[in-house]
């Protein structure tokens, strides 16, 4: 073990026998336990990032085994990478619906912006590149991922500003006053990432506490996978825009998984002062303005987007 230090997954640098002092803990505990290899390797990857050769034999010694069988099982699952990741990974599917669909043309595209290919990380460790197989959202394809975010019917065009979102959010957070900048954040046009994501639903509950036990509507937006692939959290993002142009504030948002009508997502149900129950499906900006500016602020429900359930 060596004196350098290492950036680990939480994003600071930390001297490297610090992160070997973790891994002991995780060996220690797992080390008399049937099929200890793969957790301790997940583990390990999560503290130091990847699992690069001088790890592995570490973990060898320490559970009892030959340094192939770890390799061995490092190289068979693709989740584990024994090269060093950068801090957002995109994997682009190329499984059958998204290759005849332009898959291809978005990894090229993608490779292209980030001027890396399959498997290498950016000069600045910010990006690593992977493909994949099938996200199971062949019916929006082209996909592709970064970190949890699903990106649907991806063209080349929208790449630039996709990964452009996730550079301009790490700046912002990269700042020490990040907690007291992002309550100025306007709301950006689109919501891109989980991060983001969190940034903007912490400002939905401090809203929904402070209404307290004033008449009000009650908004539920539906995010579950099916949902957040639709484009679920653009939509509630379109919303809250609404809402603060309008100056509306008897509106309480919440947040649910899956309503089970997946063909009809992105959807959310409206509940309004009298109890009486909405249900809006294949949402958009335009149906949201509606919405907003039809039903919540003039009290008329928006027919022709209302789903029967």
């Amino acid at each position: 073990m060596n004196e350098e230090k290492v950036t680990c997954t939480c994003g600071e640098e930390v001297p490297e026998e610090e992160l070997f002092e973790r891994l002991d803990v995780c060996l220690e505990e797992y080390r008399q336990k049937p099929g200890a290899l793969i957790p301790v390797l997940q583990i390990a990857q999560g503290i130091f990032g990847y699992l690069p050769e001088h790890v592995l034999k570490y973990i060898a010694l320490r559970l009892g085994k030959s340094y192939s069988e770890v390799a061995g099982v490092t190289g068979f699952y693709s989740f584990f990478s024994t090269n060093p990741r950068g801090k957002h990974l995109i994997r682009v599917c190329l499984g059958t619906a998204c290759y005849v669909r332009g898959g291809k043309e978005v990894l090229d595209e993608t490779k292209k912006l980030l001027q890396i290919d399959v498997g290498e990380t950016t000069p600045d460790k910010m990006y690593s590149l992977e493909v994949a197989r099938c996200f199971g959202a062949c019916g929006l394809a082209p996909v592709m991922m970064i970190d949890a975010d699903v990106h649907q019917r991806v063209k080349p065009a929208r790449l630039a500003d996709i990964i452009e979102s996730y550079s301009k959010m790490e700046a912002l957070t990269a700042r020490p006053e990040v907690e007291e900048e992002a309550e100025q954040i306007r709301v950006p046009e689109r919501l891109t990432s989980l991060q983001e994501f969190r940034v903007h639903a912490r400002r939905i509950a401090e809203g929904n506490a402070q209404l307290g036990d004033t008449k009000r509507i009650e908004i539920t937006m539906h995010l579950g996978s099916c949902g957040i692939a639709s484009g679920a959290r653009g939509v509630l993002l379109d919303m809250m825009k609404e809402l603060q142009e309008n100056s509306v504030n008897n509106v309480v948002l919440h947040r649910s998984g899956c309503r089970g009508l997946c063909s009809l997502e992105p959807m959310c149900t409206l509940i309004d002062e009298k109890g009486n129950e909405f249900c809006y499906g294949e949402l958009d900006r335009r149906k949201v303005r509606r919405i907003i500016k039809e039903h919540v602020m003039q009290g008329r429900p928006v027919a022709d987007c209302l789903v029967n359930t």
